[in-house]
């Protein structure tokens, strides 16, 4: 190759190279300003679980602020001679679901301790009417002659509908059985 010809491929390298390294000292400023305001398709969806999850957050915030919290108080006997007690504990507004936690109860039972106490919880959701059995524990102690029992639960009851109890014992007893029954939840416009 004769001497002209190789400075001709010299000079179109060096130009090349030239270029190259101008192009690269251009995009220099353009890195360091950050990256380009032009979402890609990873940034949208990074922006859309953020937003995702901004409501979230905002619609539980909310969800807690339309709960009433409530808590309800009942006592009944269950008459000597008698098996059980019915009671209606509390009609729930008409524009508002009782949505139940917790429920608890406390029997006196005197001196009939073979006659254990359980409990039942009547709600309507649904236009169903659905008893709900809450357990008992044995006896406190052999001195005290009192049974609790209580659960965590998630009993619905939809508007309008009543909350009712029934206290029941196994037999007829000798003498009246107090019965205090809690109930603890809220009042929510939807369960």
């Amino acid at each position: 190759m004769s001497t002209r010809k190789r400075s001709r491929v010299r000079l179109l390298l060096v130009f090349a190279l030239v270029a190259m390294l101008g192009a690269a000292l251009y995009s220099v400023p353009a890195l360091a300003q950050g990256p380009d305001p032009t979402p890609t398709h990873g940034s949208i969806i990074n922006r859309l679980d953020a937003v995702e999850a901004n409501l979230t957050q905002q619609h539980d915030a909310l969800a807690a602020a339309a709960r009433e919290p409530i808590n309800l108080e009942s006592n009944s006997n269950i008459d000597e001679g008698g098996d059980s007690s019915f009671v209606d504990v509390f009609t729930v507004p008409d524009d508002k679901w009782l949505v139940l936690e917790y429920v608890s109860f406390r029997a006196f039972v005197g001196i009939d301790r073979d006659r254990l106490v359980s409990l039942r919880v009547i709600t309507t959701a649904g236009d169903n009417q659905v008893d709900h059995r809450i357990d008992p524990s044995p006896l406190v102690s052999a001195e005290i002659p009192e049974q609790e029992g209580g659960e965590l639960v998630k009993i619905y009851a939809q508007p309008g509908s009543t909350l009712t109890y029934i206290a029941e014992r196994g037999c007829c007893g000798d003498r009246p059985t107090v019965v205090s029954v809690g109930f603890s939840g809220y009042l929510t416009e939807q369960p």
